[in-house]
């Protein structure tokens, strides 16, 4: 396993499709070794099932309810 260079840390609130586009931009545009945390919000999406299926590298933290954008991020 390639020890990241960077971590993108991501906050999404019902979001899906949007974070689905920017994970697959940040493969495509990263020429580092990174890693890449999703928080997630409360969302309702299915985001979880999109995140496993088709990024299964992504490490997913799922919060009960909208914390906001400061305490995901910590």
């Amino acid at each position: 396993m390639i020890k990241p260079e960077i971590s993108i840390c991501i906050v999404t609130y019902k979001a899906k499709d949007l974070l689905r586009d920017c994970i697959h931009s940040l493969s495509e545009n990263t020429h580092l070794a990174y890693e890449i945390i999703v928080v997630d919000n409360g969302s309702n999406d299915n985001v979880d099932l999109m995140l496993k299926s088709e990024f299964p590298s992504v490490h997913f933290i799922q919060n009960p309810s909208n914390l906001g954008y400061t305490f995901p991020m910590n």
